[in-house]
């Protein structure tokens, strides 16, 4: 889970906007680092929410194996569907923002 997160955050707050040279725009600037600066706080309440489960998990015996390792997809995850969706949008500018 802590994997799906980062990357979700990765494509959102990273890729997108140096991909379409964002970060060099005063005007874009000024909106994603309110958006960046709220991120810190949830990031790190969130980590610490999958950190306790594992804990909780390992505390309450619920990390023995049981048969074969259960696979999941990453994309399973809404939020990375909808960050995978921004990394294929090049040429985006502040002006002409992103069609969903």
């Amino acid at each position: 889970m802590k994997y799906a997160w980062e990357l979700s955050v990765y494509f959102v707050a990273y890729v997108f906007p140096f991909i379409n040279d964002l970060f060099a725009d005063r005007r874009f600037l000024v909106g994603f680092m309110r958006f960046f600066s709220r991120l810190g706080p949830i990031n790190q309440a969130l980590h610490r929410l999958l950190s306790d489960f594992f804990h909780w998990k390992k505390a309450n015996g619920m990390l023995t194996p049981q048969g074969e390792p259960v696979f999941f997809d990453l994309m399973d995850f809404g939020t990375m569907r909808a960050a995978e969706k921004c990394f294929y949008k090049v040429g985006v500018s502040v002006t002409r923002p992103a069609r969903p």
